[in-house]
């Protein structure tokens, strides 16, 4: 059985959080040693500190003009070095969550360890959607990632086209840490009992989509005057969501919910008719397994993983691109469809089949079977 660290950069939220537990959960049962190195931004909770391992935690601090964000992620990867340095001789295998943190990358290198590079997203897509002036730098330090990782591991076969992938192809490994607790995701309210609300759970950003989405209301609401919204998070977009609202009278048919805690996420989602994901780049989002759980269809853009989840009127509804016009037509799209109860309960099938935990403790245990 394997011995293994896993390094976490910058994922201090949302699904990150689920995506790392679930990894641990996974790994547990099947490796000898698990050890946990990870960033926690400064000023914010640390959602990891009561892991039952060995753990180290680094502080980084964001923001501020590109030389000061690119010292302080120097800084905070010769921490996460140092901390692995401290027990290099104790693991097998460096298990990677992000494509960024090249130092601690070199050094399991140098030691001969396995290294495992699990891609939940794309660097280079989300720093291109956000427009971000590290575009060059985010290249080479992810490309040379890819060169000196042993295995790359993907969600699904469509990101490695989606994301310029192919040549790796050898070492790339389709895999997810994905699982559901059927008992906390369930529908409680059946289908045919909602009113028709379509929601927004994500975060408040622009690679997210939700400004687009926000843009598309006025159009739908004038064929479908019973409908309603909700947005739930937080993010950067907050305030200008707010004064698009405002200046669009949309108040009254548009409520946003802010950050939504735990205990009342799956009644949100059992209160929906649609979720909508109109996001520019994606991995797999948990949010899409947590919704078709509730029994709640979902319309996504097609890009990452998603193409290979969602059948398009079989267990949720694809939509072509993220366009405002596109978000417009493939909402009335689907609140006009005869069949959407009976997608409803394929959805719901769906992921049970597919998303439980001993299916995902198999098949990471045949993963680390090809590093023996």
């Amino acid at each position: 059985m394997q011995r293994i660290v896993i390094l976490a950069f910058n994922i201090g939220e949302g699904g990150g959080i689920i995506a790392i537990n679930n990894l641990l959960e996974i790994l547990d049962p099947i490796t000898t040693e698990l050890h946990f190195i990870g960033t926690v931004d400064k000023g914010r909770e640390n959602p990891f500190q009561d892991l039952d391992m060995d753990k180290a935690f680094i502080t980084h601090k964001g923001g501020g003009s590109k030389l000061i964000r690119f010292f302080n992620i120097i800084k905070t990867q010769i921490r996460m070095s140092y901390a692995f340095l401290k027990l290099v001789n104790q693991v097998d295998t460096a298990y990677f969550m992000g494509d960024t943190l090249i130092l601690p990358m070199l050094i399991s290198k140098i030691f001969n360890k396995n290294i495992i590079l699990s891609l939940i997203s794309s660097s280079l897509q989300i720093n291109e959607a956000l427009n971000d002036s590290f575009h060059e730098e985010i290249k080479l330090v992810t490309n040379l990632n890819y060169i000196l990782s042993d295995l790359i591991l993907l969600y699904s076969p469509s990101l490695m086209g989606a994301w310029s992938l192919d040549k790796y192809q050898d070492k790339i490994y389709i895999i997810q840490e994905h699982f559901l607790d059927f008992h906390e995701f369930k529908v409680e309210k059946k289908f045919n009992k909602r009113e028709k609300i379509v929601g927004y759970m994500g975060r408040l950003s622009s690679e997210k989509g939700v400004m687009k989405l926000i843009k598309a209301i006025p159009t739908i609401i004038e064929i479908l005057e019973d409908i309603e919204f909700i947005i739930g998070g937080t993010g950067p977009l907050e305030e200008d969501i707010r004064l698009e609202l405002k200046e669009n009278n949309l108040s009254d048919r548009v409520k946003l919910l802010g950050w939504i805690p735990e205990d009342d996420f799956t009644d949100q989602l059992n209160d929906l008719q649609l979720l909508v994901i109109p996001s520019q780049t994606e991995g797999l989002p948990y949010i899409i397994l947590e919704s078709m759980a509730c029994g709640t269809p979902v319309l996504a853009a097609n890009v990452g993983s998603i193409p290979d989840l969602i059948i398009d009127g079989k267990n949720s509804f694809i939509m072509e691109d993220n366009s405002v016009k596109s978000i417009e037509e493939n909402i009335i799209r689907v609140l006009e469809c005869s069949q959407l109860e009976k997608i409803a309960g394929e959805a719901r099938d769906f992921v049970e089949k597919n998303f439980n935990y001993q299916a995902a403790v198999e098949k990471y245990k045949s993963l680390l079977d090809k590093l023996q």
